[in-house]
């Protein structure tokens, strides 16, 4: 954040955030809300599950599943989001990184929670299901100085309010 405002080289940051975090920033920034991406459950192709199926909290508690790492903001709230339904799942992987995620699923490691806009760049052998228990975004928020935009910046925000129209939430 020390980049954006008065002498920084920055017009514009983007901030993802899960959960109702405790996220702050400087007064002279102000915050947009861009959009929600939601959460998928993706799973191997090769496991065994019709297309058309909805999972079950016993599914879900049986899988491996690849985690983000104990202590990131995502991995408590994901956490949190199990507990409540009492699964407590099996790790396969720690990963942060979406793309290496979706590796590892397609893989056959485990299951992974990922958000829509990851999926752009998901490779052969995926199969996102429904999981009606699992509900998770992450709010998309661009921070900016309060100062008139920038035109870049204004063309990014426009950029991004289209991709997120072609991923409704």
């Amino acid at each position: 954040m020390a980049g954006l405002g008065a002498g920084g080289d920055l017009d514009l940051a983007l901030i993802f955030q899960v959960g109702p975090g405790g996220l702050s920033w400087p007064a002279n920034l102000s915050r947009t809300w861009l959009g929600d991406d939601q959460f998928r459950v993706v799973i191997p192709a090769s496991w065994p599950m019709s297309d058309d199926s909805t999972l079950s909290l016993d599914q879900l508690a049986q899988w491996p599943w690849i985690m983000h790492h104990p202590g990131a903001s995502d991995a408590t709230l994901i956490a949190r989001l199990f507990a409540s339904y009492n699964i407590h799942p099996q790790v396969a992987a720690y990963c942060d990184d979406f793309e290496a995620s979706l590796n590892l699923v397609a893989a056959g490691f485990g299951a992974a929670l990922v958000p829509d806009l990851a999926m752009a760049r998901a490779p052969e052998g995926l199969r996102l299901v429904d999981a009606p228990e699992i509900r998770l975004a992450r709010s998309i928020f661009a921070l900016m100085p309060d100062q008139a935009a920038k035109p870049k910046a204004s063309l990014v925000l426009d950029r991004l309010a289209q991709v997120l129209d072609r991923h409704p939430t």
